[in-house]
């Protein structure tokens, strides 16, 4: 199997005082934090392709988003032929289909810009509600499928690119086990994107990363 993970900054995890952070590191963490809906500090500015300034503040996640969709639906037009279904990754606490969440908004967002070759189908939910991962809660894939349960799959459309939409990767444990859901219905699943993929070592550029396979093999050297 494969499954692809776009990502367009590096979520930074390693600390200020070991490894110096850059304008762009702590501008792609105030992008991810606003998406999250958490408290940033300052304010970001960041200039897509389109050559458009997004001036990222506190309590307002208007131009985060919009950062977001102007970068996905570039992403989606080099790597998928429409139409495109994108499926948000529910969070740990979302147990109705419709329920206000990060990744709602954000493929809301990535929809808005081509209402023609893009469309929504949230058909992910988790059966019960499960701790955040930042408190503790579990990224087990096997653990996190066992828990979620898919919506009718004949909302996606025949011959439909499905896309999965999440905030944050960062051990793919979510992404693995929402692809894994969506295919024992027979929902062919192989592409992400998300806005930050969290790093332990500071990348070359903040807001060009190469894509990653969860699922490819682990090669071992000896």
């Amino acid at each position: 199997m494969t499954l692809i993970v776009h990502s367009q900054c590096a979520y930074a995890s390693y600390s200020r005082d070991d490894i110096p952070w850059r304008q762009d590191d702590y501008n792609a963490n105030k992008l991810v934090k606003s998406l999250k809906g958490e408290a940033i500090n300052g304010y970001a500015q960041i200039r897509d392709h389109r050559g458009n300034w997004h001036r990222i503040v506190m309590g307002n996640r208007q131009p985060a988003l919009s950062c977001f969709a102007v970068w996905a639906l570039r992403t989606l037009t080099v790597h998928a032929a429409p139409p495109i279904t994108l499926v948000p990754v529910p969070s740990s606490r979302c147990t109705e289909f419709n329920a206000a969440c990060a990744p709602n908004d954000m493929a809301e967002a990535v929809r808005s810009l081509a209402p023609e070759q893009v469309r929504i189908a949230r058909l992910l939910r988790f059966v019960q509600i499960l701790p955040r991962s930042h408190d503790g809660g579990t990224r087990n894939a096997e653990v996190l499928r066992a828990n979620l349960t898919v919506d009718d799959p004949r909302l996606v459309t025949p011959n439909s690119r499905v896309v999965l939409v999440d905030d944050v990767n960062t051990t793919g444990g979510h992404l693995r086990a929402c692809a894994a859901a969506l295919r024992s219905v027979g929902v062919r699943v192989d592409m992400s994107l998300v806005a930050g993929r969290t790093v332990w070592a500071q990348e070359p550029d903040a807001f060009n990363l190469q894509p990653v396979d969860l699922e490819a093999p682990i090669a071992f050297g000896f």
